[in-house]
């Protein structure tokens, strides 16, 4: 067994090619016309904080529009030649919400390093007065968009999330299954079977056009203007937000996030300041392999 934060324990994997595939699979939100409405302004949201990312690698100015609303980000990046899989355990805050509509929280998100065609976010949103809280696959070797989601809800919480350091957290793997057509797998650990359900798998090319993995804070958020301070800064929920027991496959191998393989991005020491939160603080926790972000 191999040893994650607060004596939780997964299966330790061998070096072999392919990440550990459970005989589960992932039960996802049922696809409805209803479901795509509420999901569609968060999944626009999300693209533009990619593009906005994709400008800050180049040193491209963001465009004006941008200024009416913060996008920003916090942890780490590993590059893409250190590795061909990510893991991590992602705390989750059940029924939590930002108070004002049009603000996302995509916290924990998490794509690894290598060309992954998957990324694994926990997405936090309120709009049109509905609070909606899932966990998606983002597909950056198809047509994009997430193309699998689950609510975390009681059945989630039940099946694949565990106390980790006081918080619910669930487990995902992301790690290349098949060299040919650049395969990926995204898997969730599941508490009650102590295995691995697969989320989603896709292949081909990855498209986020960023040489390197990430597993970070990030949201999309408005100024209170009777506070000066983002609506989500008043509305963080009292234990924050964590990702521990970050992982890099190397060489078939898992292995905690260092310094040398996952650096600090876009700060070492972000000021709250910065994030329209003057309380919020950045924790890193244990190196370069579990960071909280909390008030």
């Amino acid at each position: 067994m191999s040893v994650l934060a607060a004596g939780f324990t997964i299966p330790a994997t061998t070096a072999e090619a392919a990440a550990p595939a459970g005989p589960g699979i992932v039960a996802s939100v049922p696809d409805s016309a209803a479901a795509r409405a509420r999901r569609a302004p968060a999944v626009a949201k999300f693209r533009e904080l990619h593009e906005l990312r994709k400008a800050r690698h180049q040193g491209v100015a963001p465009p004006a529009s941008a200024a009416a609303q913060l996008h920003h980000f916090w942890g780490v990046e590993p590059d893409n030649s250190t590795g061909d899989g990510l893991q991590a355990t992602q705390s989750v805050v059940p029924n939590w919400r930002t108070s004002k509509d049009g603000d996302f929280m995509y916290t924990p998100t998490m794509k690894p390093p290598g060309g992954s065609c998957i990324e694994v976010t926990t997405a936090y949103w309120r709009y049109g007065g509905r609070i909606t809280n899932e966990v998606w696959a983002w597909d950056w070797c198809g047509e994009g968009g997430p193309k699998k989601e689950v609510m975390i809800d009681s059945a989630f919480l039940a099946k694949y999330t565990t106390q980790v350091n006081g918080r619910p957290a669930y487990t995902v793997r992301v790690a290349k299954t098949a060299a040919s057509g650049n395969q990926w797998t995204a898997y969730l650990f599941n508490q009650q079977t102590q295995s691995w359900d697969t989320f989603y798998t896709q292949g081909g090319t990855d498209q986020s056009e960023l040489p390197y993995g990430w597993d970070i804070f990030e949201f999309y958020a408005t100024r209170n203007p009777s506070t000066g301070q983002a609506y989500y800064c008043a509305d963080m929920p009292s234990t924050g937000f964590e990702s521990s027991s970050i992982q890099i496959r190397q060489n078939g191998v898992w292995t905690l996030a260092t310094a040398a393989t996952a650096p600090w991005q876009p700060f070492q020491n972000p000021a709250g300041s910065t994030y329209w939160c003057n309380s919020l603080k950045f924790q890193k926790v244990a190196a370069n392999h579990d960071w909280v972000v909390r008030k």
